[in-house]
């Protein structure tokens, strides 16, 4: 069997929802189970978390677009590489990207933060899923 299909620590599905958003310009509402938090939003492409967040990091830092040039440098290599050996390696497939990720504490339904952001994360981290998002928003 596919090795990228049976890894006991990644859920295979998961993964090939991940792999769908990376090679598409799509998202997927999906709710995810990690560490006592449920996380829900939209599953996006690496690559447009790296566009996404390139922004706010030269803006937080100042620095004139110099960080937002090297995340956007790095995301092009990552995620649309031709190379077999870097677009859909192990860094384009190890990680989710949530868009609109709202945190929602399992124990007490606190919702944090009150404002949506990105959230990355590793898939091995993943305890369960659902295709959807929480609070009636739909994809």
């Amino acid at each position: 069997m596919d090795k990228a299909i049976h890894d006991d620590n990644k859920d295979w599905f998961l993964g090939t929802l991940n792999n769908i958003v990376n090679n598409n310009t799509i998202t997927i509402g999906i709710t995810i189970f990690s560490h006592g938090f449920i996380i829900s939003g939209h599953l996006a492409g690496g690559k447009e978390y790296f566009d996404a967040t390139a922004g706010e990091f030269s803006a937080l830092l100042n620095n004139s677009g110099k960080v937002e040039n090297s995340f956007i440098e790095l995301a092009n290599r990552i995620y649309e590489s031709d190379s077999d050996n870097v677009k859909n390696g192990p860094l384009s497939t190890d990680y989710i990207h949530i868009k609109n990720a709202k945190f929602i504490n399992s124990s007490t339904n606190d919702v944090l933060p009150n404002d949506t952001v990105w959230w990355r994360g590793r898939i091995s981290e993943v305890s369960g899923f659902s295709i959807g998002v929480i609070n009636g928003d739909s994809d």
